[in-house]
């Protein structure tokens, strides 16, 4: 559901029973890394707040499991669940936290309001798109931004021409060029 917080529209998981998720993007995408405002409202036992990336379908992907009192990095390989890290980490309801999920080759990366939390690596799950979801927990997600890795820049910088040297001192020179 889309719903009203405040002044702006949150996509909302209100249903606090059971799974629930929905995802967004292409199963072909390698390395990217994604940003999710994640607000817990409610975490029933046994419950999470997750995002989820490299999602190939219901039962192949890697996702952040957040309980209020840890969050996990972990995998989905056909319903068979394994922990790739894990810390301790306080989140309290109804406050609002930035998670990042990075994919480059096979290191995953999470951080929480900018903080590292958690790297893993692991080769599984090569590609796929990304979701936001909760088991057994209520939660809002706004303002998902995905991105792609920059292209480094590899091109030398051209040989400057005209290139002259002025003596300031015995410790300093002035460098200029066309």
């Amino acid at each position: 559901n889309v719903i009203t917080d405040g002044t702006t529209k949150v996509y909302t998981q209100s249903n606090a029973t059971g799974d629930a998720w929905s995802t967004a993007g292409s199963t072909s995408w390698t390395d990217y890394s994604y940003d999710v405002t994640v607000k817990p409202l409610s975490i029933g036992a046994g419950g999470f707040i997750g995002v989820y990336g490299r999602w190939q379908d219901a039962t192949h992907w890697y996702y952040i499991k957040i309980t209020g009192t840890t969050v996990e990095l972990k995998k989905n390989m056909g319903n068979v669940y394994t922990v790739l890290a894990s810390a301790p980490l306080s989140i309290a309801l109804n406050t609002t936290h930035t998670i990042t999920l990075s994919f480059q080759g096979q290191i995953l990366t999470v951080a929480i309001d900018g903080i590292p939390q958690l790297s893993a690596t692991d080769s599984s799950i090569a590609s796929g798109s990304f979701a936001v979801g909760t088991y057994n927990a209520s939660g809002s997600f706004d303002n998902v931004l995905v991105m792609t890795p920059s292209t480094p820049d590899t091109q030398a910088p051209s040989v400057p021409t005209g290139l002259t040297a002025i003596a300031l001192s015995s410790t300093q020179i002035r460098l200029s060029w066309n």
